[in-house]
């Protein structure tokens, strides 16, 4: 039996280019669960951060044929066969 152990959720931006067949990734935090930094309304900067997120979003950009995706969440997987 597989078990799959949730870690935590994240606040991860990837972004996959049709013509190159692969995830790159974009930005977010380097840690689980991250609360967010946010500045005042209409403020910009490279330092704000969504908060991680249970759910994740996707976008098609159909101009650059890219596929945006945001939020994730973390988990291992464990074979255990006490759980058998």
């Amino acid at each position: 039996m597989f078990i799959f152990i949730l870690i935590g959720y994240l606040n991860d931006i990837w972004v996959y280019p049709l013509n190159h067949s692969t995830w790159i990734w974009i930005g977010g935090s380097k840690t689980v669960r991250h609360m967010g930094v946010y500045g005042e309304k209409g403020e910009m900067s490279g330092d704000y951060l969504p908060a991680s997120r249970m759910n994740t979003l996707a976008a098609y950009d159909n101009s650059s044929r890219t596929v945006w995706l945001f939020g994730d969440y973390w988990y291992v997987l464990n074979k255990n066969k006490n759980y058998e």
